[in-house]
């Protein structure tokens, strides 16, 4: 990338809210070079074709739509949009007929890759604008990246319909973790990539990621009791009853299983709902 192995970032703390950002950020050219020529595309899309990886988009799925499937009629009509989509592997499990989806990506290889597999995938917020309002957001892993996460947040509170729902996830840096990082970089460790200031510009605690949401008119919450029991029983209702059935029992064991072995310690992942329009 051209920079010098002494090239020094410096990681800030805001002593009010505990957020915890890069105070540089690198110039667009090398950010270019970093994304085309040091990240391996075909190595990030490779990870998302594995049955663990899909078994754990399939339980988030299942979870927000368990949420929904409350307050839905009779006829399907469900709206979903991931911010940062990437290769569209989100989007890819949760389209079906009676469910649209879109995505935003800036990515040129992903968004394209995206649309050969049969994502709607938009370019500009103006675009993400005229699309909306949704039913569900999903901003999965991306929150770091951004130069200005509070006006990225902003944008998913008016882009979600009130009373709806999002599933939010970023890297966990709490204290107890960056207390390791420090410790690595003391002993001349490898430092893992969850920190790497010159593409990750935000490090969240679960603490800093509550207090940004509820700041912007999300509350976060809990996955309910009656729903979670939705695992073990089929998405077909009877006059408003939840049928059980074998097979969903034994996709709900499979669900779990897997989702524990993909699902990484070093994330802070939360499902939120829109209570309040951002001030």
């Amino acid at each position: 990338m051209g920079l010098s192995s002494n090239y020094r970032f410096a990681i800030c703390r805001c002593k009010d809210c505990g957020f915890q950002y890069s105070l540089e950020q690198l110039p667009v050219l090398l950010l270019e070079r970093l994304y085309v020529h040091v990240i391996d595309s075909e190595k990030s899309r490779t990870k998302i074709i594995t049955p663990s990886r899909r078994l754990s988009l399939l339980q988030i799925w299942f979870d927000l739509f368990s949420l929904l499937a409350r307050d839905l009629g009779e006829v399907l009509d469900v709206s979903v949009f991931d911010y940062g989509c990437g290769w569209g592997d989100f989007l890819s499990v949760a389209q079906s007929p009676g469910i649209r989806v879109v995505g935003f990506d800036m990515d040129r290889r992903k968004v394209e890759y995206a649309r050969q597999v049969g994502v709607s995938v938009v370019e500009s917020l103006d675009d993400v604008d005229r699309c909306s309002p949704f039913d569900v957001i999903v901003c999965n892993q991306v929150l770091e990246h951004l130069p200005d996460p509070h006006e990225a947040v902003a944008r998913l509170n008016r882009w979600l319909k009130m009373g709806r729902f999002g599933y939010i996830s970023v890297p966990n840096c709490d204290a107890p973790y960056m207390k390791n990082v420090s410790k690595a970089l003391a002993q001349g460790r490898p430092i893992p990539k969850e920190v790497n200031p010159w593409e990750h510009l935000n490090y969240f605690t679960p603490e800093s990621l509550e207090e940004m949401l509820g700041r912007h008119g999300f509350t976060i919450i809990s996955i309910p009791h009656e729903l979670q029991r939705l695992s073990s029983t089929c998405l077909r209702h009877s006059k408003g009853h939840f049928v059980k059935t074998r097979l969903a029992h034994s996709l709900s064991t499979l669900f779990r299983a897997h989702s524990d072995k993909s699902s990484s310690p070093s994330s802070t992942s939360v499902y939120v709902q829109k209570v309040r329009e951002d001030e």
